[in-house]
């Protein structure tokens, strides 16, 4: 069946015990247009990744090795449409389904495998598949789980088959020139067989105190590639409370993350009315102005440190410290 795919986007529903803030785009999976074109805004599917790479058979080329991709603008003809396409719920029109294709291999032999994951660019690794550790989207907060709804069907009927779900929270280590794991969570069994919708909930299992500046979520078809397998999913949110950290709401001062960057940062807290950044050098000399945007591209600009500034209408100014990073 040939359809076309743009490499794909949504928003998460952030939940806490006092507010709700949106930190990773549209969990429902709504944003979808069918016009020769289907969106799930900020989200990549493995069918973006097998069509960029120039899947035509059982086998699924490699891209180039330890490189970023910039999933922004990206479209596919011929989509395989039957490995991840939208579906409806019983809470809205359109949700995502993962399906395990057992048939479906890497060059050397493992099984490719279904996956969603959030964000609108990746890393491959050294064999040129996708490095779970370098993806993910700008997010400073603890979150102790996330839930949402789903349904999985398991073709062997044995009861010991999951969908799959990987959490990585992790912050970029400045002396280091590394990023360090905050938390990582890789669900066994939270996603079982199930002939009706269900809630889930994946706790966070967290190995430093550390506030993170970036999340990977990530859902595989099952936990054996082996076997067919569909997984759906809808409305996804975070709950917090527990480990010392609250979500952020609409009152807190500003944050900005990651930091360092490559070709965007994203703004946390109260961000109306902000309509101007510029950008500074480390001695204070003027070098660009930009208008205010969320997430605001800066793949323009070079790699170094930058002092950036936000104005809003009513002349009210906000400093950050900026590290931009270039491969």
């Amino acid at each position: 069946m040939k359809c076309t795919l743009k490499i794909i986007l949504t928003s998460l529903v952030i939940l806490s015990n006092t507010s709700v803030a949106q930190n990773i785009l549209n969990p429902s999976f709504d944003s979808v247009y069918f016009g020769g074109i289907d969106r799930v805004f900020e989200w990549i599917t493995s069918d973006g990744v097998m069509m960029y790479s120039g899947f035509y058979n059982d086998t699924v080329p490699p891209l180039s090795p330890n490189t970023f991709y910039d999933a922004t603008g990206f479209q596919f003809s011929e989509l395989l449409w039957n490995t991840n396409q939208v579906d409806s719920t019983p809470w809205s029109s359109l949700a995502i389904e993962v399906f395990a294709r057992p048939k479906i291999y890497q060059t050397n032999g493992n099984h490719f495998e279904s996956f969603v994951i959030n964000g609108n660019h990746f890393y491959t690794d050294s064999d040129g598949y996708l490095d779970l550790s370098r993806c993910g989207i700008p997010f400073p907060h603890r979150p102790a789980a996330l839930n949402g709804y789903y349904r999985f069907t398991d073709s062997t009927a044995t009861g010991s088959n999951f969908g799959k779900c990987i959490i990585l929270l992790s912050k970029w280590n400045a002396t280091l020139q590394q990023r360090d794991t905050i938390a990582f969570t890789n669900s066994s069994t939270n996603l079982n067989p199930t002939a009706s919708w269900k809630t889930f909930n994946i706790p966070l299992n967290y190995s430093s105190t550390l506030i993170p500046d970036s999340i990977m979520v990530a859902f595989f078809g099952n936990v054996q590639p082996q076997n067919p397998s569909s997984l759906k999913l809808d409305e996804l949110w975070f709950t917090y409370g527990g480990i010392g950290f609250e979500e952020p709401n609409q009152n807190t001062q500003i944050q900005i993350a990651p930091n360092p960057a490559y070709d965007f940062v994203r703004f946390f807290g109260r961000i109306n009315g902000f309509t101007q950044c510029k950008f500074y050098s480390q001695t204070g000399a003027f070098l660009v102005e930009k208008a205010f945007s969320n997430p605001l591209g800066i793949s323009e600009i070079p790699a170094g440190e930058y002092i950036l500034e936000l104005i809003s209408n009513t002349s009210e100014t906000k400093i950050f410290k900026l590290n931009v990073l270039r491969d």
